[in-house]
């Protein structure tokens, strides 16, 4: 998040490759290259690091309400929106 933030901020011409491309290849490459990891736990890895971009969306809707994390199907209501709506 960090990077698509200052790299955003820095040049506003960089291509969606870049913005989604170069997370993914350190999420995917650098932890089992670093760690040492095995093949078995490179299959076990790259899954639930597929897993953590969904759930680190729906986390940072619900409890910080920052929606445009990544281009989510569905918009997820933070908790602030939900108590709102409920006291009305």
């Amino acid at each position: 998040m960090l990077f698509a933030r200052y790299s955003h901020l820095l040049s506003h011409n960089l291509s969606w490759v870049v913005y989604y491309g170069v997370p993914a290849l350190t999420t995917f490459l650098l932890p089992p290259l670093w760690l040492r990891m095995s093949r078995r736990e490179s299959a076990v890895y790259v899954p639930l690091a597929l897993l953590m971009a969904p759930t680190i969306q729906v986390a940072f809707s619900l409890f910080v309400g920052w929606h445009d994390y990544m281009p989510f199907p569905a918009y997820i209501p933070s908790i602030a929106e939900l108590l709102r709506s409920a006291t009305r």
